[in-house]
């Protein structure tokens, strides 16, 4: 059978985002679990997202919109729960994930080496859905 020459390539370079990935979950590996860390990571994203709240906050209440206040304050207290929930969870699996993580395949990420996009090797078991999986090559 003949090769179809409109196939995309099965490997390709990375993009700069999963690179960046792979890079921060090698620095997450040696490190112990903290929700610090967790924070570190997104401490811009809260950031900004503490500032926007407190200056829409404080327009309420200078022109007194109080309703829309007590609204916005409580979209605030759910966004920060939800915020440290995520961060909890995440504490929490992390060393299950590392056990599960293929280390060398994250290396070769960060180094930005070429990957292949094929299926993922599965272990033939009777008590994985993924034996029952049958890939076209």
């Amino acid at each position: 059978m003949e090769a179809n020459p409109y196939e995309p390539p099965r490997s390709q370079l990375l993009d700069p985002l999963a690179q960046k990935f792979a890079k921060r979950l090698l620095f997450l590996r040696d490190q112990p679990v903290s929700i610090t860390l967790f924070y570190r990571g997104q401490g811009k994203v809260v950031a900004l997202a503490v500032i926007y709240f407190v200056v829409v906050i404080a327009l309420c209440a200078l022109i007194q919109w109080y309703p829309l206040m007590f609204l916005i304050m409580g979209m605030f207290i759910g966004y920060l729960s939800t915020v440290f929930a995520l961060a909890r969870r995440s504490a929490k699996i992390w060393p299950y994930q590392k056990k599960i993580t293929d280390w060398a395949r994250v290396v070769r990420m960060a180094d930005g080496d070429t990957l292949d996009l094929g299926p993922p090797e599965f272990i033939d078991s009777p008590r994985t859905v993924a034996s029952t999986v049958t890939y076209r090559h």
